[in-house]
């Protein structure tokens, strides 16, 4: 059981979400090979949904993601997680440091992140 992916094209978006018992070893995994196969995601935004994720992400599986996502094509580019969980937001803000032009944030639901991002994309 991956990931749930979906390839927004026409917003240069991906919308992933987290099966119940997805480890994050193996949602690191995934989303490597996805931006290994197709390296133009680097400079898209990405929406994250985690709510039904394990939460034992590591700081090493996020440094692999950002060594990943290295070389992004100019301007900013933004991660969404979607989460209730209150200390998300404190880690979303650390990563913004491992990630070159990459903010992320977090939204309560995947409506309030498409929300969100289209405030930050229109300068809001």
């Amino acid at each position: 059981m991956g990931l749930g992916a979906i390839i927004d094209e026409a917003n240069q978006r991906v919308l992933l979400t987290s099966p119940d018992g997805r480890s994050g070893q193996a949602a690191t995994r995934i989303i490597v090979d996805m931006v290994q196969r197709r390296p133009e995601l680097v400079g898209w935004d990405w929406i994250h949904d985690v709510r039904r994720a394990l939460g034992d992400v590591s700081v090493e599986d996020i440094s692999q993601v950002a060594r990943a996502f290295t070389n992004p094509p100019p301007g900013d580019t933004f991660t969404i997680f979607v989460s209730t969980d209150p200390n998300l937001g404190t880690w979303a803000r650390a990563m913004d440091f491992e990630f070159v032009r990459r903010r992320h944030l977090c939204a309560p639901t995947p409506e309030a992140a498409i929300a969100l991002l289209e405030r930050h994309r229109a300068g809001g």
